[in-house]
């Protein structure tokens, strides 16, 4: 972050970030972890202006008051208070992130996930892979130690899983598992991707008389990463004069100072700490959340986020856009719900069979709050970062490699078992509501079984149910938000015979939940963004016939190095082209530019989806080569250009031009008489 910058400056008070508003109504929603000192990076809306805020700590004002996040502005000394809701909010615009490595370093740039691409993710996904390995085999066998002959037969297998001709040397293992351990969570990949020093919450946790004595010391030397021996080193300093435990010298120390208690007696107390007490005090809180939290999963979930299951259905009804004559075909609907709560945190739509773009555009939407003007008004307060997705073994959800995204996110996957189909039960009940309710009350319908198909006559088999694209997202958000959510459910009340509300359930819940990293949403565009290059003209930059402008291009614009012609890198979000990505190529760090849509197209491309864009674009470019191959417009148009001709060959006949000129300079032409008074 340099000084000189001309696009990527420092703000001089935090007034000028911009900072979203809390809401006036009070409403639960899922906070966040955030380790201790942690020094994040905030930005204004455009993402062009920045701020270093160091988290300072959580603050209740009141018993019944909701936490606030304390952050401290370097450079005024300002204290700002942020809701978990505006974290939120900043995290959904990806505004906010944690300073990783060198204060200016490329890692701390906005779009830094993006550049994170070929080789170089390659790599870093390889050595991901190494290092979760590791990790998945000291959780398997419950030991926590590795020899070198286990890490090299951990390496052996991965590098044949993988095809790797160049898997780690034994100099580079450690220094994997020690990324894992204590790397940041806002996004994972960079912890390994080449000369960066990822930096996580490393500070260490102290614990809280003879055998208390031994367990506060043991719980301090550990946090200091001390062994045996640093904790009888610690006794003694602790039972001299003025210490904490003096009044147990005796019980410690021998006539001669030395210290008596058996070194067997030491090791029991050390090797006997429960697993997630050590490595909260030796790796962190990061660490131990989420190695032992698989352990958690398998039980039923008690707290909201914990479990987000996944599945998808093919309606049988068609969809159509709502001003173009263009047919979408039958929806394909990807669904996330929260298996505590029965909430549906979000979906995906698609066209055909599923894709990973939808995968992806179902999961932001069930991780950030839901715009109410794109949901027809609907009032969604349900959302949240998942701890584990349960995702189906059926063909086309692994086909969408789910896994390898929720390895860059940080989540658990955890794949239902062919012969367990009651473990997502409550998704295909769903799926049942919503051909009863929606599909086969519609005229055209094929019903949901072969019977029921037999009992309409063949005038009503063939009609085909129609909605459009708002008719349809309309009854979805409608029969989630104030029909299933609020309908008594079997399997979340207290005990699983018991029902429960989903809404009411949530609204108990949620301040239980898994506290959740702040996650980059640039990972969303690295992982199934559309990218292609543009060129900076006068009125911007044009992609797919919508124009983005920004006065940070007048940088570019202007480089020496710059030609009318030269195509720029750019990126943008398939669920979202109210903005794309153009990378500076000039930049000695590598860093790309949030460019907004042009005020003229922002109406038409705000929230809009690219494979909806194209649908109309196709649409019109057919219209118009239908158009030009119209016979009777042909024809018209040569009747018009013969028309022209001989116009303008009576106009050089009779001079018109030059008497119009002459006219226009207030001039009378020659040859013509003054206008008679009456």
């Amino acid at each position: 972050m340099r000084n000189n910058d001309i696009i990527w400056q420092k703000v001089r008070n935090h007034h000028e970030l911009e900072l979203p508003p809390d809401r006036d109504e009070v409403i639960p929603v899922q906070g966040f972890h955030i380790p201790a000192k942690t020094t994040f990076i905030v930005t204004n809306p455009r993402r062009n202006r920045y701020a270093l805020l160091a988290f300072d700590g959580a603050f209740r004002p009141t018993k019944d008051s909701p936490v606030l996040s304390k952050f401290i502005h370097i450079g005024t000394n300002d204290v700002i208070m942020l809701s978990d809701y505006q974290l939120h909010e900043l995290q959904k615009a990806g505004r906010i992130r944690p300073v990783i490595g060198p204060g200016d370093g490329p890692k701390n740039m906005p779009g830094s996930s993006l550049t994170v691409t070929g080789p170089k993710r390659e790599k870093a996904l390889r050595m991901l892979e190494y290092a979760d390995a590791f990790e998945d085999y000291m959780r398997e066998h419950d030991n926590w130690t590795l020899t070198d002959e286990q890490k090299a037969r951990i390496v052996a297998e991965v590098a044949e899983r993988l095809g790797d001709d160049s898997p780690p040397r034994r100099s580079k293992w450690y220094e994997l598992m020690k990324k894992a351990r204590t790397g940041q969570q806002f996004d994972r990949l960079l912890n390994f991707v080449d000369n960066d020093a990822a930096k996580g919450n490393r500070n260490p946790r102290y614990g809280s008389a003879l055998a208390e004595a031994i367990r506060v010391a043991a719980h301090e030397v550990v946090a200091l990463q001390g062994d045996w021996h640093a904790i009888r080193s610690t006794l003694v300093q602790w039972a001299s004069p003025g210490e904490e435990f003096h009044s147990l010298r005796e019980l410690i120390l021998d006539e001669n100072g030395v210290c008596k208690i058996p070194d067997k007696k030491i090791q029991r107390v050390l090797g006997a700490m429960n697993r997630y007490v050590y490595d909260f005090l030796w790796h962190g809180v990061d660490y131990a959340e989420r190695v032992h939290k698989r352990t958690l999963s398998q039980i039923r979930p008690d707290a909201p986020l914990a479990i987000v299951d996944i599945d998808h259905t093919t309606l049988d009804l068609v969809v159509i856009d709502d001003e173009y004559p263009i047919v979408y075909g039958r929806p394909d609907l990807l669904v996330f719900r929260d298996r505590c709560t029965a909430i549906r945190l979000g979906w995906g739509l698609a066209f055909g069979a599923p894709s990973y773009q939808t995968f992806l555009e179902g999961l932001k939407h069930a991780m950030f709050e839901k715009d109410p003007s794109l949901m027809n008004g609907v009032a969604y307060p349900w959302w949240g970062t998942p701890t584990c997705l349960g995702v189906d073994n059926a063909k086309h959800l692994v086909g969408l490699n789910i896994r390898a995204a929720a390895k860059e996110f940080g989540f658990q996957t955890r794949a239902y078992r062919p012969a367990h189909p009651w473990e997502k039960g409550a998704l295909e009940v769903l799926f049942g509501i919503l051909g009863r309710k929606l599909v086969h009350r519609m005229p055209g319908t094929t019903k949901g079984s072969a019977e029921e198909r037999d009992e309409y006559d063949e005038e009503k088999e063939l009609a085909v149910p129609v909605l459009t694209m708002s008719e349809f997202q309309g009854f979805l958000n409608y029969l989630f938000a104030y029909i299933e959510h609020f309908r008594p459910t079997q399997g979340i009340g207290e005990l699983a015979t018991l029902k429960g509300v989903p809404a009411e359930r949530w609204e108990q819940l949620i301040e239980n939940s898994p506290q959740a990293p702040l996650i980059d949403r640039d990972i969303f565009t690295r992982l199934g963004g559309d990218v292609g290059t543009v060129t900076i003209q006068t009125r911007g930059c044009r992609w797919d016939y919508l124009t983005y402008q920004c006065a940070e291009l007048v940088v570019l614009a202007t480089h020496p190095k710059h030609k009318s012609d030269r195509k720029y890198e750019a990126r943008r979000d398939p669920g979202n082209l109210g903005s794309i990505e153009v990378k500076d190529p000039y930049s000695k760090a590598e860093r790309w530019i949030n460019v907004p849509i042009c005020d003229a197209d922002a109406g038409y491309a705000e929230g809009l989806k690219l494979h909806v864009h194209r649908a109309i674009v196709k649409y019109k470019r057919e219209q118009e080569k239908k158009a030009d191959r119209d016979v009777g417009l042909q024809d018209a148009r040569r009747e018009m250009e013969a028309s022209l001709v001989e116009l303008h060959a009576r106009r050089k006949k009779h001079k018109t031009a030059q008497m119009s000129r002459k006219i226009l300079r207030g001039q009378r032409p020659e040859g013509t008489a003054l206008p008679r008074r009456r």
